[in-house]
């Protein structure tokens, strides 16, 4: 069974969100030029002369900013390493007259760093406009434009030369990256600008890196990262989980080191001797049989970057061949995409996570398949949770995209929220890549038994810590942090830390599924999963019910969506005991987080189950807590049928320790069907018989409840002393929460017993308390009360103030029986019309309600 328990979304999760939509994606084509330069070995001229080429760099900028104006168009923003310009104008021929006039401008700055020099490039076409940017093909292909530019060249693309008179030479037909046709490049010609440049770069140097014929998203950072790594290092590793596109990646990054690439793809490679061979087919097709001394001697000074595809077939032949040739040669540089660290001294590794521009990713290849381009806020939101689906994975959305073309982006969602994204195929020859299932097949299916059986135990969990793992493998911390090290470092485990306080680990969704459908967890590993959630629960429920701190609530947040899924498993398995302990200890924080109701409806699911118990006094409390929640829900006929088993239990086991929150619970029901006086008779059987058992946090509790009774039946001076007792029982108890909730009651009391001076200082001290201790939740409370008694001194601007903090504050814990709006309307109605601008508190609450009392 079971109880299908939605988390609540507003909880933060751990692992890193995916970007929502900022801006409009569905802006209509429009033919625009486009004008990039970029200024060549900025890197190298910042090193070398440091603020010289910053000053220049910033004249360079003002330069392009002022003559983009001036003719006619706009610089859109920095775009690359930040030396780089993107300007867009309305004609072809005003953004190569504006690359001219800067190319002629930007020779003229005095005091330029020497050797400092800018490529441009231009061209015109369709692009969707977007705030302050431009996407589609042309900007692509203008940037691929502008990559084989040399410095103070200026080039541009067919389209915008026919669209212009300037002075254009023609350099022929070439084949940029990433652009599927070659395109007819030209050369602007001007008396004042070098024309004399060597033939355009060839791409042979790339020859012989796989092409796509979709361009290449988002990974800005990654690749700026990458290039640089593998500048200043000479073993450099790509890793992320399966289908992260680490492959493509690669490729990005070595086509653009501009220099002698060899591509090699390991992925058939499984031996020593095979990665050898490999390699050498590759360097040098006439090597025949290939040693590791032959490939040093090819190698040796030459100054190349090989890329090392799938370097993990098997990794430890991978580490030998690779140490060995980076020992026997001087010159070439080794790219490595793999899903585990090859941990060669001197490696430097690239992590990388899911897609920042996944949902881009998405509609390019969507749009590229032949769907619509999303119209709606909402299907933009339907192609984002698509993403997430699958983890932001770019394989993942790479097979989405096909279906996007034929069904709606919701019956999509429908489909992979059914069967699972692993389900997802597409029809490639290629079958390392052909569904998610297939990729985490050869990542997890090359695990050992045991390794693989730990990481579906881990499948168990929303997200986790090194202790509870251990707990759930039955292993020692120190061994279960070696078994981490492992499945972390071959990206199938993921850490984050938390605030910079604390580290947890998570599994990607993708990986859960596979797991949970090929290598589910073993009965062993549920139980113990089960056990600590609920000895985690008990811990987290005694520090909330002292603390009601924002650590507290945090604490809670990151573990709920386990505990609820031991609960869960608690139930189908028949682990009633634990299942028991589980409810007792989410219905506090639910009171709070996500409403009580969300508690009751678990505590009636296993209603069943809990009748077929012999009595306990754990079912005895099962039972007090399901009446205390049925009670707050204002089902008083359930929660009396509740309290009278938890009666009889207790009475069966004289359980004397349960019997005073019974006792409270019978008072509270009392009241409810209008029998006050009887409601406080049994209220004062319970606080003495709390007294007579030594129970003194549920004495003090049980006389803060009698305080508010007595309130309520006129009996104010008996009340106040009553609160005043238990305000000071909880100070003993250092159950400051309680003692702060205790001021509240006090202050409702004594606006109309002392006047509403008097009120204001009560809610002074639970102000002051409630800071000191950081219980945020109790802040809003206090100000909305505070506010009803400003109502009465007639200070309705202050008032109208306090109250728009209660409405707007952030984490409110406290639930009661609405005495705000409920026990005082005539003050609520003086605050009709009001504006509600939050009060300017001048850095609390307390110094708020100091000043007023003053006044």
């Amino acid at each position: 069974m079971s109880l299908n328990v939605p988390p609540r979304p507003s909880i933060v999760q751990l692992h890193p969100a995916l970007p929502s939509h900022t801006t409009n994606m569905t802006q209509a084509l429009e033919q625009v030029a486009l004008l990039m330069t970029d200024v060549v070995g900025s890197t190298r001229l910042e090193q070398e002369h440091g603020a010289e080429f910053l000053t220049w760099l910033q004249r360079h900028t003002e330069l392009a900013e002022s003559l983009a104006q001036e003719h006619g168009g706009r610089v859109l923003k920095h775009r690359g390493e930040g030396d780089s310009i993107f300007a867009a104008f309305a004609k072809a021929n005003d953004a190569i007259a504006c690359a001219r006039a800067l190319g002629i401008a930007t020779r003229q700055i005095p005091n330029a760093p020497t050797k400092v020099a800018v490529r441009m490039a231009v061209d015109y076409g369709s692009a969707h406009a977007l705030p302050n940017d431009y996407w589609g093909g042309v900007v692509n292909r203008c940037a691929r434009i502008r990559e084989i530019a040399q410095g103070d060249q200026i080039l541009v693309s067919a389209s915008a030369a026919q669209s212009s008179p300037a002075e254009v030479l023609p350099l022929g037909i070439h084949r940029l990256r990433d652009v599927e046709d070659p395109i007819e490049i030209f050369q602007v010609q001007s008396d004042d600008l070098p024309s004399d440049f060597p033939p355009i770069r060839n791409l042979l140097h790339i020859a012989q890196l796989p092409s796509y014929s979709s361009s290449f998203i988002g990974r800005i950072d990654e690749r700026v990262q990458a290039k640089k790594l593998i500048t200043e290092h000479r073993l450099v590793s790509i890793q992320g989980p399966a289908g992260a596109g680490k492959t493509r990646l690669g490729i990005e990054v070595a086509s653009r080191t501009g220099g002698d690439t060899i591509y090699v793809d390991l992925a058939a490679a499984d031996t020593e001797d095979g990665i050898i061979q490999t390699l050498g087919n590759r360097i040098d097709p006439e090597i025949g049989s290939a040693t590791i001394p032959k490939l040093s001697e090819r190698l040796f000074n030459r100054k190349c970057l090989i890329l090392l595809d799938n370097a993990d077939g098997d990794i430890r032949a991978t580490r030998k061949v690779v140490s060995e040739l980076l020992a026997s040669t001087q010159s070439p540089h080794i790219l490595a995409t793999t899903r585990e660290a090859l941990n060669i001294p001197g490696e430097r590794r690239l992590v990388l996570g899911p897609l920042d521009e996944g949902q881009l990713m998405l509609m390019d290849r969507a749009i590229a398949c032949g769907a619509d381009a999303p119209k709606t806020e909402k299907e933009l939101d339907l192609y984002l949770e698509l993403v997430q689906s699958v983890d932001g994975l770019p394989l993942g959305i790479e097979l989405l995209a096909p279906m996007l073309a034929s069904m709606t982006p919701e019956l999509v969602k429908g489909l992979v929220k059914e069967y699972t994204a692993l389900d997802i195929a597409s029809a490639t020859d290629d079958d390392r890549h052909r569904s998610l299932e297939g990729v985490l097949a050869g990542s997890i299916g090359r695990l050992e038994s045991s390794t693989q059986a730990r990481l579906a135990a881990l499948a168990l969990f929303s997200t986790f810590s090194l202790e509870a793992a251990a707990e759930v493998w039955g292993l020692s911390p120190i061994l279960a942090a070696q078994v981490m090290r492992e499945l972390v470092e071959k990206s199938l485990v993921q850490y984050e830390s938390v605030g910079g306080e604390h580290g947890r680990y998570r599994l990607l969704k993708t990986t859960k599924q596979y797991l949970t459908r090929h290598a589910p967890a073993s009965p062993e590993a549920i139980e113990r999963f089960v056990r600590n959630e609920a000895q985690i629960c008990q811990r987290l429920d005694a520090q909330i019910r002292s603390e009601q701190s924002p650590a507290s609530f945090r604490a809670w947040d990151e573990e709920h969506a386990n505990i609820l899924a031991a609960l869960n498993f608690a139930v189908s398995h028949e682990f009633l005991e634990e299942a028991m302990e589980l409810i007792h200890g989410l219905q506090f924080y639910f009171r709070f987080r996500l409403g009580l109701e969300v508690a009751a409806q678990m505590g009636r699911g296993i209603l069943k189950q809990i009748e077929r118990l012999p009595p306990s006094g754990q079912r005895a409390r099962f039972f007090n807590d399901l009446s205390t929640m049925e009670m707050q829900e204002g089902r008083m006929s359930e929660a009396e049928v509740a309290l009278n088993i938890a009666i009889e239990d207790a009475e069966i086991r004289n359980d004397l320790h349960l019997q005073p929150k019974m006792l409270m619970n019978s008072a509270v029901i009392a009241w409810q069907q209008g029998r006050n006086l009887e409601a406080i008779d049994i209220t004062r059987q319970a606080a003495a018989l709390a007294e007579q058992i030594g129970d003194n946090k549920v004495y003090a509790s049980i006389l803060s409840n009698l305080g508010a009774l007595l309130n309520r039946e006129g009996s104010m001076d008996e009340a106040a002393e009553i609160l005043e007792k238990s305000a000071d029982l909880h100070a003993r108890q250092g159950d400051h929460a309680h003692r702060v909730l205790v001021y509240t009651n006090l202050a409702e009391l004594n606006l109309n017993r002392k006047g509403p001076k008097a009120a204001l200082e009560d809610l002074l001290r639970a102000a002051n308390l409630a800071e000191e201790i950081e219980l945020v939740g109790y802040l809003g409370i206090i100000s909305a009360l505070a506010a009803i008694v400003l109502v009465r001194l007639g200070r309705l601007d202050r008032a109208s103030s306090l109250w728009a903090n209660y409405l707007a504050a952030p984490n409110i814990v406290i639930v009661r029986d609405d005495p705000i709006e409920v026990g005082y309307p005539d003050e609520m109605r003086q605050l009709e019309g009001q504006s509600l601008q939050p009060a300017e508190l001048n850095g609390s609450l307390s110094a708020f309600l100091r000043a007023e009392i003053g006044t």
